[in-house]
């Protein structure tokens, strides 16, 4: 009778060691594989998605525990990684880089936005300046007056406030959506990855908090 095999997902027997089962969890988070022998003195092979890195669970071995000290260094060490890790991983750094297209698109936006409401300002402020100006002022002010007015037109294009805040709403979104992806980036072979995804996530959401702050203040003025 062949031995039964364990995946990632499945739920695996227990060893009467708790160092035993403490890597096997480790093991099975990361999309290692069980091989259950369950014979005398052997409990099972465990292997890596890759097929690569392997280790054998004993039973009765006086050095049993050393034997798990190596197997989780061994875990911790493979960079091989199972389909729905990768998928997840991907997906993780998809939602990044649409979140950083979203929020660069709305920065630009918001410049563009605040560049038309100081033009306009300009623009009667000026207006209100050349009612009561002398001849030399009134020639100063009608250039002052021009450029404001070239500028206005460039930004007509601008978003308005609500069409970026929105824009900042769902980048928020796309975000929180790769941090729960980053957050269960658990297997040890993605540390370093998960804390790159973890860093970004931390500039995007200083980026989300600046921006917000900046729709807030035009929408209070």
């Amino acid at each position: 009778m062949a031995a039964p095999h364990y995946g990632p997902r499945d739920t695996w027997p227990r060893h009467q060691k708790p160092y035993w089962n403490s890597v096997m969890a480790k093991a099975r988070q990361a999309g290692w594989t069980l091989k259950y022998v369950n014979a005398d003195h052997r409990f099972g092979d465990v292997v890596c998605p890759g097929g690569e890195h392997t280790f054998m669970v004993d039973k009765t071995a006086r050095s049993g525990e050393s034997a798990a000290v190596r197997a989780s260094a061994l875990i911790s060490r493979c960079r091989h990684v199972d389909a729905t890790t990768r998928a997840r991983q991907e997906h993780c750094e998809q939602m990044l880089d649409e979140a950083n297209n979203l929020i660069d698109s709305a920065a630009t936006g918001l410049t563009m936005a605040e560049a038309r409401q100081d033009a306009w300002d300009g623009l009667e402020h000026l207006e209100v300046q050349l009612q009561t100006a002398d001849e030399t002022a009134a020639a100063v002010l009608r250039a002052e007056l021009k450029s404001l007015w070239n500028t206005a037109m460039e930004t007509d294009s601008a978003p308005n406030t609500d069409d970026i805040a929105d824009t900042l709403d769902t980048a928020d979104k796309t975000v929180e959506r790769g941090r729960a992806d980053a957050t269960n980036l658990k297997s040890a072979e993605l540390i370093a990855r998960a804390r790159e995804h973890r860093d970004r996530i931390k500039a995007l959401r200083r980026r989300l908090d600046e921006l917000c702050a900046r729709v807030q203040n035009g929408l209070e003025q």
